[in-house]
């Protein structure tokens, strides 16, 4: 298997490997005996399909899985925006700075046996799309994502995706690929900034801070089908600062929302 690996790098110069059920039955020693022979070839990016923080010790990324339900259950008014907060504050106790988390809408296994993104969040996919390149983690972009895909893809047989895009989710994403990479509080694990809770007096809206390098991104979203008001730690939003999404400009520490709405304040100029 080690000189399987050894192949695609030497032969494809391949970039990386994702390892499904890492931790399922496979001994962690393996995962070291592998990385040790082939991370000297090449600067390779290593993830593991699987949620614990024991696969560090080899691998660069792995799956929050928790994240990812949680974010169906708020969609439905199950939980709120204060479990976000909660659960990223967990992980990032459990995991530490250095991991990088997969934080997604939508992939494989959930499209096909739990619903599209569009049946699991209904109105509110963007803004969950938003939360997933700007709160914490690193984001996912499934299959067809990227063209607003809407239908359940058959697991074990061949499926066709359409590209047409009608709902124009292609500049949507490309908006989030650019502040993601533009913005250095933004960027995983020890490269962006580590995510803050701003006090918004709000339950139903997720508001949070993150700094790096001088880099200080602010978002704000409201996670319900209804309007929200929220009044946002004046200390915390102090500076100048635009909507990297919307245009616009940060003005009061007063804000309305509409139902889904969503700002993604950045002080770069």
């Amino acid at each position: 298997m080690i000189d399987a690996l050894r192949f695609w790098v030497t032969e494809t110069d391949i970039d990386g490997f994702r390892m499904d059920h890492a931790g399922h039955e496979i001994p962690l020693f393996f995962w070291e005996e592998s990385t040790a022979a082939i991370n000297p070839l090449k600067d390779l990016f290593w993830l593991a399909e699987w949620d614990e923080p024991r696969m560090h010790i080899t691998f660069d990324a792995t799956y929050d899985w928790d994240l990812l339900h949680m974010t169906a259950e708020v969609a439905k008014g199950k939980r709120t925006a204060e479990d976000l907060h909660d659960h990223i504050q967990k992980d990032v106790t459990r995991y530490g700075r250095n991991p990088f988390r997969l934080n997604m809408i939508d992939n494989h296994d959930e499209n096909s046996w739990h619903g599209t993104i569009r049946e699991k969040y209904g109105d509110g996919e963007k803004a969950f799309a938003v939360f997933t390149y700007t709160a914490y983690g690193v984001p996912v972009v499934y299959s067809g994502q990227e063209a607003g895909l809407d239908k359940r893809l058959k697991f074990f047989e061949k499926d066709t995706i359409s590209w047409e895009d009608p709902g124009k989710y292609f500049e949507f994403y490309q908006k989030l690929n650019k502040l993601k990479v533009d913005n250095v509080a933004l960027w995983n694990g020890q490269y962006g900034g580590m995510p803050q809770k701003i006090e918004d007096g709000n339950k139903d809206v997720f508001s949070f801070k993150r700094t790096k390098d001088g880099n200080t991104i602010i978002g704000v979203i409201n996670f319900s089908p209804k309007k929200q008001s929220v009044k946002l730690n004046a200390s915390d939003v102090a500076g100048s600062y635009t909507d990297a999404l919307n245009g616009g400009t940060l003005s009061s520490n007063e804000m309305q929302l509409g139902p889904w709405q969503y700002f993604i304040y950045s002080n770069n100029q």
